[in-house]
């Protein structure tokens, strides 16, 4: 009972415009897709 710990933790999902914005800044898109897939527990993903 003494190694018992409570956690707890927040599902966090990044806005893909920011994301675009610092990872592509200066850099040209040749080509762009967007999928959607079966994440954990069935959750849909945008991958």
């Amino acid at each position: 009972m003494e190694n018992l710990h409570t956690m707890t933790a927040t599902l966090q999902q990044p806005d893909i415009e920011k994301a675009k914005a610092v990872f592509a800044e200066g850099k040209t898109i040749v080509d762009e897709q967007r999928e959607t897939g079966s994440g954990e527990n069935g959750t849909e993903v945008l991958i």
